[in-house]
């Protein structure tokens, strides 16, 4: 009988915009609260970012980008 695993990690993925747009070039610092490890993104030319393969808990998201405010989601969930 085959054996099937269950998948225990997630992604947390999006696109960084404001009223004109996308905004490509944008860094995107994603957090495990718990652990504190971080995986730095930049986003593409969409505008668009992807943290794969993150463990399940508790995650913040910072975007950063010359010229505009610092934006931070709290209460990732995964």
């Amino acid at each position: 009988m085959p054996a099937t695993a269950q998948e225990t990690r997630g992604t947390i993925n999006g696109t960084v915009q404001d009223a004109t747009g996308p905004i490509p070039g944008a860094t995107v610092k994603v957090t495990n609260v718990d652990t504190n490890q971080t995986q730095t993104l930049v986003t593409n030319s969409s505008g668009y970012f992807e943290a794969p393969l993150l463990q399940a808990g508790q995650y913040k998201a910072v975007v950063e980008m010359p010229g505009f405010k610092t934006t931070t989601q709290n209460n990732l969930t995964l």
